[in-house]
């Protein structure tokens, strides 16, 4: 296990990115049967005033909430983790 520290403005600059793709109207679960093999992924992130779960099989949430295929909005939020914690790839 691996910990980070992160500034207060790293803070603010991840939460606001979090409010701007609309992670809070996320599904709790998105799926794409059709594929048998891919890649799985879980988020829990909880703040005072808001808390989401969810995660996908092969499919990902678009700025509404919708389920897609490809991932512009994941990726997206991928890229505020990364930059939160500094550059670290993550799993």
């Amino acid at each position: 296990m691996q910990f980070i520290s992160a500034s207060d403005e790293q803070w603010a600059a991840f939460r606001q990115e979090l409010d701007s793709i609309g992670i809070w109207q996320w599904k709790s679960k998105y799926d794409n049967p059709g594929v048998c093999d891919g890649t799985g992924w879980e988020i829990n992130i909880a703040y005072a005033d808001k808390m989401i779960r969810s995660s996908g099989i092969n499919a990902y949430p678009d700025r509404n909430g919708a389920c897609i295929d490809g991932g512009g909005t994941f990726i997206r939020f991928c890229k505020a983790v990364q930059s939160l914690t500094g550059g670290l790839d993550f799993e």
